[in-house]
């Protein structure tokens, strides 16, 4: 993990993990998001801890390529529509216009100026905000266990199960339902 130190945002592109993998993976990020220090452990020498200072982009083309649950206050999750996709003019138009030292100046002075104020406001700057695409990763992040549950309860309120309009099932009548779900559809 040298290659993490004085690294200030790290760019993960394309998210995707081998799936025997992908839930001790991505317990490894949120340790590397919210952890204030990182330990450095070079082979061959004494491992030391630093400060960390990392920030990371995450970006993929499909939604379960991460892994939220639902508290996450972690990550700040948006849909990038492919309007100017392969529109290389828009792009570096955007690029002339907004990466500059006089947009990077008033950007300065409005967070220093306004960051405060927001904060006076009662404005959580940490708390990210629940995105319908937030919602969605959510959802399809949720345990098989937690998606037959609801599934479950949408079947039985929407009486194509008369016989459980009680509510009340035995083992037996959970299990035909949980093998009548888990059939590949």
């Amino acid at each position: 993990n040298t290659l993490l130190q004085g690294v200030r945002l790290a760019i993960v592109n394309e998210a995707a993990s081998q799936k025997e993998k992908f839930n001790s993976n991505w317990d490894k990020m949120k340790t590397y998001i919210t952890e204030k220090h990182l330990v450095i452990n070079p082979k061959g020498l004494t491992q030391y801890k630093i400060r960390s200072a990392l920030a990371f982009a995450i970006t993929s083309n499909h939604k379960d390529g991460v892994k939220l649950e639902k508290s996450d206050r972690r990550y700040f999750c948006v849909r990038v529509p492919d309007t100017h996709l392969k529109d290389h003019k828009y792009f570096k138009d955007l690029r002339t216009r907004c990466f500059n030292d006089n947009v990077g100046a008033h950007f300065y002075t409005y967070l220093k100026h306004r960051g405060p104020e927001l904060i006076k406001e009662g404005y959580n700057i940490m708390k990210t905000p629940m995105t319908p695409l937030k919602e969605e990763i959510i959802g399809i992040s949720k345990p098989s266990y937690d998606k037959f549950l609801d599934w479950l309860k949408i079947d039985i309120s929407c009486g194509s199960s008369p016989e459980y309009e009680s509510g009340l099932m035995s083992g037996t009548e959970i299990y035909e339902s949980y093998k009548q779900w888990a059939v590949p559809k």
